[in-house]
C-alpha cells in the first residue's frame, strides 16, 4: 500500500480490499465541511466475508491514516442503530457513542447512532 500523500490536501482518503480478484471490502473516510478538524468515516465487508475481522482492520488502519493529520481532533461514524456488528467493530477500535438520532429514509424511519473517536483517546 502506497502511504506517500499528505492527508492535509486531500477531502476524502480511500482503502480497498482485495481478495485475487475480488473487492472483499471498503473503508472511506471523508472531511466534515461543517466542523474543522472532524473526518467520517464509512466502511463495507463483503457478505461472504464478515465475521473474518476486515471491518476491524479497515477501521484500525483509517484511524492510523487520519489520525496522521494533526489537523483532525474526532472521527465520526454513523451506524443504523440495529447494525449490531457494525457498532462492535468500532467499538473495538476505542470508539464510544457520542448521540443517537432518527432519519427519514424513502418514508422510514430509520434509528441510528453517531460514535466517535477523540485523538486524546487514540
Amino acid at each position: 500500500m502506497n502511504n506517500d500523500y499528505n492527508i492535509n490536501e486531500i477531502d476524502s482518503l480511500n482503502i480497498i480490499v482485495v481478495q485475487g480478484e475480488l473487492v472483499i471490502g471498503r473503508g472511506m473516510g471523508v472531511r466534515n465541511k461543517t466542523a474543522r478538524g472532524v473526518i467520517q468515516i464509512s466502511y463495507f465487508v463483503d457478505m461472504n466475508m464478515r465475521n473474518r475481522g476486515i471491518g476491524t482492520a479497515i477501521v484500525r488502519h483509517l484511524i492510523s491514516l487520519i489520525f496522521r493529520n494533526n489537523d483532525v481532533s474526532l472521527i465520526e461514524a454513523h451506524v443504523d442503530l440495529f447494525n449490531v456488528y457494525s457498532t462492535k467493530v468500532l467499538i473495538k477500535n476505542g470508539f464510544n457513542l457520542k448521540y443517537q438520532y432518527a432519519y427519514n429514509k424513502d418514508g422510514l424511519i430509520i434509528e441510528a447512532l453517531c460514535l466517535s473517536l477523540e485523538r486524546q483517546f487514540y
